[in-house]
């Protein structure tokens, strides 16, 4: 059966929540600046009962014979009352679980919400990503550009 890629519903929130715990562990391993809070999945858990049915909130499944193998959650951005009206497209999250890697999930995932971000009229879309995430190189390919640059100071403990 081939990949197939669908929006994820309120239904699907215990599937998205596991991709985004495991997403989560990553991501904590990966970043010596951030420490998972010990309620993190309760959290999670609030975070999507709260989002999921939201206009402006959307996250997609890929799914390999029924089971998940990845899911993106992004948001239409707006930019502050003192600017133009332009909404844009915020990818929060992508994760892809590590044996479906580099085999087209993520570009999938990615393809379908900026399709969905394109059909609303929607001209742009962002996201960030840490420097070393070999994901870096399929945002390239899709066009993603750096835009902004979060520099980060280490103060030390008092």
């Amino acid at each position: 059966m081939p990949l197939r890629i669908r929006r994820g519903r309120e239904a699907d929130l215990e599937v998205l929540l596991d991709l985004w715990a495991s997403l989560a562990r990553e991501m904590d391993a990966m970043d010596r600046h951030l420490d998972l809070d010990e309620d993190f999945m309760d959290k999670g858990r609030r975070y999507f009962r709260e989002n999921l049915g939201a206009e402006d909130f959307l996250s997609w499944l890929a799914e390999d014979e029924g089971e998940a193998v990845g899911f993106l959650c992004a948001r239409v951005e707006r930019p502050g009352p003192i600017f133009v009206p332009r909404p844009w497209l915020h990818i929060m999250d992508l994760y892809v679980r590590p044996p479906y890697r580099r085999q087209g999930v993520g570009r999938a995932l990615m393809e379908g919400a900026l399709g969905w971000a394109r059909e609303r009229g929607l001209e742009s879309a962002d996201l960030s990503v840490y420097s070393e995430n070999p994901a870096r190189g399929l945002y390239e390919d899709l066009g993603f550009v750096p835009y902004r640059v979060i520099m980060r100071k280490e103060l030390g403990r008092g």
